[in-house]
């Protein structure tokens, strides 16, 4: 299914953005929401990157120009919406104040999440899931522990999700990855259909390669977007990290690791040491 922006998909991209433990949120100045504070996020306009897209999103409503660091969360509540929320440092610009209201905002300002909840009107509640997710993120770097994630400028047409699955035995210590076989080995992968929904998507991803049991998504290992032409280049490629401990009832797709020390050693680190950004199909 051939993605198109504005007509088959819609990409929302932002900043989740603090400074001295306070969060960068705006106030709306659209009609349905005018007077309501949320953070600076919006839909990506055609031919924009991921990045750059949320950096004029929290441009043109904050008055702060960003650099992304990296991504925090990445949403895919409905088939054909995502959501990619990032982080960074302020570079320049000033708050916007209410004297420079104009159709993107009233104003800006910084806010504890406390604040927010207690003191502002908020637009969607979900806001508070994006700083939870954000502070997350900054805990974990203190931590060294939390990997960093900008998407590749790959240029796709469709939506499309590619697994690492590992199936790791504690007690034997095996481990096995499942890899899809024809017409040459490669990750397990599933394009988006019309009639799919978000989990079919990403079943379909191990059902290929023979997997039928259960796995348990950790994060998010790669991202693939391109500013390309529009209406061609407006598919994006997620690459997630999986692991199982169920046993193997198909041999002929699950490659043993264990003679790779230095892929096993990697692959064990990402199980227990490393924070991935996280994917949702729906805040709760």
């Amino acid at each position: 299914l051939q993605m198109s922006l504005r007509q088959s998909v819609t990409y929302i991209v932002g900043g989740g953005l603090i400074k001295d433990d306070k969060f960068l949120m705006i106030q709306e100045a659209k009609k349905s929401c005018r007077g309501l504070w949320y953070l600076p996020i919006g839909r990506l306009e055609i031919g924009e990157s991921l990045q750059n897209g949320a950096q004029r999103e929290v441009l043109e409503e904050s008055g702060i120009q960003f650099s992304p660091e990296s991504l925090v969360s990445i949403e895919w509540s409905r088939i054909n919406w995502m959501r990619f929320v990032f982080t960074g440092q302020p570079v320049s610009g000033k708050l916007k104040t209410k004297e420079q209201q104009d159709k993107e905002s009233l104003q800006a300002n910084y806010f504890t999440a406390e604040q927010a909840l207690h003191n502002l009107p908020i637009r969607y509640k979900d806001a508070f899931a994006i700083m939870s997710n954000t502070r997350n993120w900054y805990d974990n770097v203190k931590l060294k522990k939390q990997a960093y994630l900008l998407p590749a400028d790959c240029p796709h047409t469709t939506i499309a999700v590619r697994i690492l699955l590992v199936a790791h035995s504690r007690c034997s210590g095996r481990m096995d990855i499942l890899a899809g076989l024809n017409p040459t080995m490669h990750l397990p992968i599933s394009l988006l259909g019309k009639d799919d929904d978000v989990s079919s998507v990403i079943q379909n991803a191990v059902k290929s390669a023979g997997y039928h049991g259960s796995f348990d998504i950790k994060g998010v290992l790669s991202v693939e977007h391109s500013s390309g032409k529009a209406g061609v280049h407006d598919g994006v490629w997620l690459t997630l990290f999986a692991t199982t401990t169920e046993s193997s009832t198909d041999a002929s797709n699950w490659i043993n690791i264990n003679n790779n020390q230095e892929l096993e050693q990697k692959i064990l680190k990402l199980i227990h040491d490393v924070s991935l950004v996280p994917l949702y199909t729906g805040y709760h």
